[in-house]
Protein backbone atom coordinates (compact mmCIF):
# COMPACT_ATOMS: atom_id res chain seq x y z
CA UNK A 1 0.00 0.00 0.00
CA UNK A 2 1.12 3.53 -0.75
CA UNK A 3 0.31 6.50 1.47
CA UNK A 4 0.77 10.21 0.93
CA UNK A 5 2.01 11.78 4.17
CA UNK A 6 1.00 15.46 4.20
CA UNK A 7 2.59 17.98 6.55
CA UNK A 8 0.13 20.81 7.21
CA UNK A 9 1.40 24.39 6.99
CA UNK A 10 1.38 26.97 9.77
CA UNK A 11 2.06 30.68 9.99
CA UNK A 12 5.82 30.06 10.21
CA UNK A 13 6.04 27.92 7.06
CA UNK A 14 3.82 30.41 5.21
CA UNK A 15 6.21 33.17 6.30
CA UNK A 16 9.11 31.22 4.80
CA UNK A 17 10.76 30.36 8.12
CA UNK A 18 13.31 27.62 7.42
CA UNK A 19 14.10 24.68 9.73
CA UNK A 20 17.06 24.91 12.08
CA UNK A 21 20.24 22.90 11.66
CA UNK A 22 19.09 20.65 14.50
CA UNK A 23 15.74 20.02 12.81
CA UNK A 24 17.41 19.29 9.48
CA UNK A 25 19.79 16.86 11.17
CA UNK A 26 17.01 15.00 12.97
CA UNK A 27 14.85 14.88 9.86
CA UNK A 28 17.79 13.57 7.85
CA UNK A 29 18.24 10.72 10.30
CA UNK A 30 14.52 9.92 10.13
CA UNK A 31 14.50 9.92 6.33
CA UNK A 32 17.54 7.64 6.32
CA UNK A 33 15.64 5.17 8.53
CA UNK A 34 12.74 5.28 6.08
CA UNK A 35 15.08 4.60 3.16
CA UNK A 36 16.82 1.69 4.88
CA UNK A 37 13.42 0.16 5.73
CA UNK A 38 12.30 0.44 2.10
CA UNK A 39 9.39 2.68 3.13
CA UNK A 40 10.25 6.02 1.50
CA UNK A 41 9.39 6.47 -2.18
CA UNK A 42 9.62 10.27 -2.33
CA UNK A 43 9.55 13.35 -0.15
CA UNK A 44 9.97 17.12 -0.44
CA UNK A 45 9.40 20.34 1.45
CA UNK A 46 7.22 23.00 -0.21
CA UNK A 47 7.80 26.73 -0.38
CA UNK A 48 5.12 29.11 0.99
CA UNK A 49 1.89 29.43 -0.98
CA UNK A 50 2.94 32.99 -1.85
CA UNK A 51 5.29 31.33 -4.37
CA UNK A 52 2.49 29.24 -5.89
CA UNK A 53 -0.68 29.55 -7.92
CA UNK A 54 -4.07 27.89 -8.29
CA UNK A 55 -5.85 27.01 -11.50
CA UNK A 56 -9.66 26.85 -11.27
CA UNK A 57 -11.61 24.88 -13.88
CA UNK A 58 -15.15 25.84 -14.87
CA UNK A 59 -16.30 23.92 -17.90
CA UNK A 60 -13.72 24.70 -20.56
CA UNK A 61 -12.51 27.88 -18.87
CA UNK A 62 -9.49 28.30 -16.60
CA UNK A 63 -8.89 30.95 -13.96
CA UNK A 64 -5.43 31.40 -12.43
CA UNK A 65 -5.01 32.87 -8.94
CA UNK A 66 -1.62 33.73 -7.47
CA UNK A 67 -0.77 32.95 -3.86
CA UNK A 68 -0.68 33.44 -0.94
CA UNK A 69 -3.82 31.50 -0.09
CA UNK A 70 -6.11 31.72 2.96
CA UNK A 71 -6.88 28.96 5.49
CA UNK A 72 -3.24 28.38 6.40
CA UNK A 73 -3.99 25.22 8.39
CA UNK A 74 -5.41 23.59 5.23
CA UNK A 75 -2.29 24.23 3.17
CA UNK A 76 0.57 21.73 2.70
CA UNK A 77 4.15 22.50 3.77
CA UNK A 78 5.71 19.21 2.66
CA UNK A 79 5.08 15.58 1.92
CA UNK A 80 6.43 12.04 1.95
CA UNK A 81 5.26 9.09 -0.13
CA UNK A 82 5.38 5.84 1.86
CA UNK A 83 4.98 2.22 0.83
CA UNK A 84 3.93 0.03 3.76
CA UNK A 85 2.01 -3.17 4.38
CA UNK A 86 -0.86 -1.41 6.16
CA UNK A 87 -2.29 1.91 7.31
CA UNK A 88 -1.24 1.02 10.84
CA UNK A 89 2.39 0.64 9.77
CA UNK A 90 2.26 4.04 8.03
CA UNK A 91 0.86 5.57 11.23
CA UNK A 92 3.65 4.05 13.30
CA UNK A 93 6.28 5.49 10.98
CA UNK A 94 4.68 8.94 11.16
CA UNK A 95 4.63 8.74 14.97
CA UNK A 96 8.42 8.23 14.83
CA UNK A 97 8.91 11.46 12.87
CA UNK A 98 10.66 14.25 14.78
CA UNK A 99 8.49 17.36 15.14
CA UNK A 100 9.00 18.98 11.71
CA UNK A 101 7.84 22.45 12.78
CA UNK A 102 8.37 24.86 15.64
CA UNK A 103 5.53 24.33 18.11
CA UNK A 104 2.53 22.27 17.09
CA UNK A 105 2.50 20.29 13.84
CA UNK A 106 -0.11 18.16 12.11
CA UNK A 107 0.54 15.36 9.60
CA UNK A 108 -2.27 13.85 7.55
CA UNK A 109 -2.08 10.29 6.13
CA UNK A 110 -3.94 9.51 2.90
CA UNK A 111 -3.93 6.23 1.03
CA UNK A 112 -3.05 6.33 -2.68
CA UNK A 113 -5.39 4.70 -5.18
CA UNK A 114 -3.98 1.57 -6.82
CA UNK A 115 -4.96 0.16 -10.21
CA UNK A 116 -7.22 -2.52 -8.72
CA UNK A 117 -9.28 0.12 -6.90
CA UNK A 118 -10.78 1.38 -10.17
CA UNK A 119 -12.50 -1.89 -11.11
CA UNK A 120 -13.66 -2.72 -14.64
CA UNK A 121 -13.51 0.91 -15.78
CA UNK A 122 -9.72 0.64 -15.70
CA UNK A 123 -9.45 -1.58 -18.76
CA UNK A 124 -6.47 -3.82 -19.59
CA UNK A 125 -5.48 -1.28 -22.26
CA UNK A 126 -5.44 1.56 -19.73
CA UNK A 127 -3.51 -0.59 -17.25
CA UNK A 128 -0.90 -1.40 -19.90
CA UNK A 129 -0.55 2.28 -20.82
CA UNK A 130 -0.02 3.26 -17.17
CA UNK A 131 2.52 0.50 -16.66
CA UNK A 132 4.49 1.77 -19.66
CA UNK A 133 4.52 5.26 -18.14
CA UNK A 134 5.68 3.91 -14.76
CA UNK A 135 8.46 1.98 -16.46
CA UNK A 136 9.60 5.06 -18.36
CA UNK A 137 9.66 7.11 -15.14
CA UNK A 138 11.55 4.43 -13.23
CA UNK A 139 14.16 4.09 -15.96
CA UNK A 140 14.46 7.75 -16.96
CA UNK A 141 18.17 8.58 -17.56
CA UNK A 142 19.60 10.70 -14.80
CA UNK A 143 16.54 10.29 -12.57
CA UNK A 144 17.20 9.32 -8.97
CA UNK A 145 14.67 7.02 -7.30
CA UNK A 146 14.70 9.25 -4.22
CA UNK A 147 14.98 12.57 -6.03
CA UNK A 148 18.45 13.14 -4.61
CA UNK A 149 21.71 14.40 -6.12
CA UNK A 150 25.08 12.77 -5.47
CA UNK A 151 28.33 13.92 -7.06
CA UNK A 152 31.63 12.09 -7.54
CA UNK A 153 33.63 14.87 -9.17
CA UNK A 154 33.88 13.55 -12.73
CA UNK A 155 30.45 11.94 -12.48
CA UNK A 156 27.12 11.83 -10.70
CA UNK A 157 25.25 8.81 -9.39
CA UNK A 158 21.53 8.13 -9.18
CA UNK A 159 20.01 5.42 -7.01
CA UNK A 160 17.82 3.38 -9.39
CA UNK A 161 16.94 0.28 -7.32
CA UNK A 162 17.19 -0.15 -3.55
CA UNK A 163 15.77 -3.54 -2.59
CA UNK A 164 14.01 -3.42 0.80
CA UNK A 165 15.61 -6.72 1.83
CA UNK A 166 19.12 -5.48 1.03
CA UNK A 167 19.49 -8.00 -1.79
CA UNK A 168 20.22 -5.49 -4.54
CA UNK A 169 21.46 -1.95 -5.16
CA UNK A 170 21.54 -0.49 -8.68
CA UNK A 171 23.17 2.85 -9.55
CA UNK A 172 23.33 4.85 -12.74
CA UNK A 173 26.72 6.56 -12.98
CA UNK A 174 26.84 9.48 -15.46
CA UNK A 175 30.27 10.82 -16.44
CA UNK A 176 31.06 14.27 -17.83
CA UNK A 177 34.84 13.64 -17.78
CA UNK A 178 37.26 10.73 -17.85
CA UNK A 179 38.10 8.83 -14.68
CA UNK A 180 37.01 6.20 -12.21
CA UNK A 181 37.52 4.76 -8.71
CA UNK A 182 40.72 3.14 -7.38
CA UNK A 183 41.36 -0.59 -7.68
CA UNK A 184 39.47 -2.49 -5.00
CA UNK A 185 37.66 -5.71 -4.16
CA UNK A 186 34.36 -6.46 -2.45
CA UNK A 187 34.27 -8.90 0.43
CA UNK A 188 30.48 -9.21 0.50
CA UNK A 189 29.02 -8.70 -2.98
CA UNK A 190 29.35 -9.22 -6.69
CA UNK A 191 29.44 -6.11 -8.90
CA UNK A 192 27.86 -6.08 -12.35
CA UNK A 193 28.43 -3.41 -15.01
CA UNK A 194 26.23 -2.53 -17.99
CA UNK A 195 27.36 0.26 -20.33
CA UNK A 196 24.63 2.62 -21.55
CA UNK A 197 26.61 5.35 -23.25
CA UNK A 198 30.27 6.11 -24.02
CA UNK A 199 33.29 3.83 -23.54
CA UNK A 200 34.61 2.21 -20.38
CA UNK A 201 37.66 0.12 -19.56
CA UNK A 202 37.34 -2.42 -16.75
CA UNK A 203 40.06 -4.68 -15.38
CA UNK A 204 38.83 -7.72 -13.43
CA UNK A 205 41.64 -9.78 -11.98
CA UNK A 206 44.33 -9.67 -14.65
CA UNK A 207 41.99 -9.25 -17.64
CA UNK A 208 41.14 -5.95 -19.32
CA UNK A 209 37.79 -5.39 -21.03
CA UNK A 210 36.36 -2.53 -23.06
CA UNK A 211 32.64 -1.87 -22.60
CA UNK A 212 30.53 0.07 -25.06
CA UNK A 213 26.73 0.56 -25.06
CA UNK A 214 25.03 -2.81 -24.59
CA UNK A 215 28.11 -4.56 -23.17
CA UNK A 216 28.10 -5.98 -19.64
CA UNK A 217 30.62 -7.55 -17.29
CA UNK A 218 30.60 -9.25 -13.88
CA UNK A 219 33.14 -8.40 -11.19
CA UNK A 220 32.93 -11.33 -8.70
CA UNK A 221 33.40 -10.72 -5.00
CA UNK A 222 36.94 -10.97 -3.60
CA UNK A 223 38.42 -10.42 -7.08
CA UNK A 224 40.30 -7.09 -7.49
CA UNK A 225 38.92 -4.81 -10.18
CA UNK A 226 39.27 -1.24 -11.39
CA UNK A 227 37.43 0.69 -14.06
CA UNK A 228 37.17 4.09 -15.69
CA UNK A 229 35.27 6.09 -18.27
CA UNK A 230 37.73 6.65 -21.12
CA UNK A 231 35.53 8.12 -23.86
CA UNK A 232 35.80 11.71 -25.09
CA UNK A 233 32.12 12.50 -24.58
CA UNK A 234 29.64 11.69 -21.86
CA UNK A 235 29.39 8.21 -20.40
CA UNK A 236 26.65 6.34 -18.56
CA UNK A 237 26.90 2.96 -16.91
CA UNK A 238 24.63 0.91 -14.65
CA UNK A 239 26.37 -0.67 -11.67
CA UNK A 240 24.59 -3.33 -9.62
CA UNK A 241 25.69 -4.77 -6.26
CA UNK A 242 24.27 -8.04 -4.95
CA UNK A 243 23.74 -8.25 -2.10
CA UNK A 244 23.76 -4.52 -1.43
CA UNK A 245 25.81 -4.81 1.75
CA UNK A 246 27.07 -1.42 2.89
CA UNK A 247 27.31 0.09 -0.59
CA UNK A 248 24.49 2.63 -0.26
CA UNK A 249 26.10 3.96 2.93
CA UNK A 250 29.46 4.04 1.14
CA UNK A 251 28.18 6.20 -1.71
CA UNK A 252 26.32 8.51 0.64
CA UNK A 253 29.57 9.03 2.53
CA UNK A 254 31.97 9.55 -0.39
CA UNK A 255 29.65 11.87 -2.35
CA UNK A 256 29.78 14.37 0.51
CA UNK A 257 33.12 15.49 -0.96
CA UNK A 258 31.84 15.47 -4.59
CA UNK A 259 34.93 13.54 -5.65
CA UNK A 260 35.90 9.97 -6.52
CA UNK A 261 36.34 7.83 -3.38
CA UNK A 262 39.54 8.67 -1.49
CA UNK A 263 42.40 6.17 -1.38
CA UNK A 264 41.88 5.66 2.34
CA UNK A 265 42.03 1.95 3.32
CA UNK A 266 39.96 2.54 6.48
CA UNK A 267 37.12 4.06 4.45
CA UNK A 268 36.90 1.03 2.19
CA UNK A 269 37.24 -1.48 5.02
CA UNK A 270 34.42 0.21 6.92
CA UNK A 271 32.11 -0.58 4.01
CA UNK A 272 33.09 -4.18 3.33
CA UNK A 273 35.82 -3.62 0.73
CA UNK A 274 39.60 -3.54 0.42
CA UNK A 275 41.60 -0.87 -1.37
CA UNK A 276 44.29 -2.61 -3.45
CA UNK A 277 45.63 0.02 -5.86
CA UNK A 278 45.26 3.40 -7.58
CA UNK A 279 42.72 4.34 -10.28
CA UNK A 280 43.34 3.45 -13.92
CA UNK A 281 45.44 6.09 -15.67
CA UNK A 282 43.41 7.84 -18.39
CA UNK A 283 44.63 10.22 -21.06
Amino acid sequence: MRFMILLKANTATEAGVLPTEEQLTEMGKYNEELVKAGVLLAGEGLQPSSQGARVKFSGGAHTVSDGPFPATNELIAGFWLFETASREEAIEWVKRCPNPLNGEAEIEIRRVYEAEDFGAEFTPELRAAEERLRTQLAEAPGADRLGEHHGLGVSTIEFKVIAPDGGLLVLENTFHAKGGPPRHLHLEQDEWFYALEGEFVIEVGGERHTLRPGDSLLGPRRLPHVWAHVGDGHGRILVAFTPAGRMEAFFREVTKADAMPAQDPALWQAHGMELVGPPLPVE
